[in-house]
């Protein structure tokens, strides 16, 4: 069996917030409905506020993990807080079959459950977006929620005044 391996700009390309979105609401159903099995992830501290995470999770299609690391200071450097991959098994063998860029996957996928959650409990007519954070997945949420909801404006609160308010006039409207 062949290993495929999916990178960054692939999974970018193809895990769009359109697709995300759905899967992420029936993804916290079957997890819900104990159609699915997760454990709690297992973190290891590093130095410098770094962690390095597992976080295994099977259904009956299919089995794997996402080793991630987390280096919180690498957004300053431009470069994606999270490192790692996403390793899934073939459930008839247990051989490997695909390993995705986790760091990708993670930014994607946590603001796709975010928008899942807002459109499930938000008000239809809500219109105005409160970020907490300017980071690397303010972004991230802001484009996801936009395809569940109208958003009018967008407030940004951030230690840093200044630095909210560059975020929030310097993203790409899209």
């Amino acid at each position: 069996m062949t290993l495929r391996i999916i990178d960054r700009e692939t999974v970018a390309k193809l895990l769009t917030y359109d697709a995300a979105i759905p899967l992420m609401r029936d993804a916290m159903i079957a997890l819900s409905a104990g159609r699915t099995r997760q454990l709690l992830r297992q973190i290891i501290p590093l130095d410098e506020d770094a962690m390095f995470g597992v976080m295994p999770g099977a259904n009956e299609q299919t089995f794997g993990a996402k080793l991630i690391s987390v280096f919180p200071g690498n957004f300053a450097k431009g470069l994606q807080s999270h490192q790692g991959g996403v390793l899934l098994f073939d459930p008839s063998s247990g051989a490997p079959v695909a390993m995705l860029h986790a760091g990708e996957i993670t930014a994607i996928r946590t603001a796709a459950a975010s928008a899942a959650a807002t459109d499930a409990l938000a008000r239809a007519d809500a219109s105005v977006l409160a970020l907490l954070g300017y980071g690397e997945q303010a972004l991230t949420h802001a484009r996801a929620i936009s395809h569940v909801r109208v958003i009018r404006k967008i407030r940004i609160w951030g230690r840093h005044p200044d630095r909210a308010e560059r975020s929030r006039t310097s993203w790409p409207r899209n």
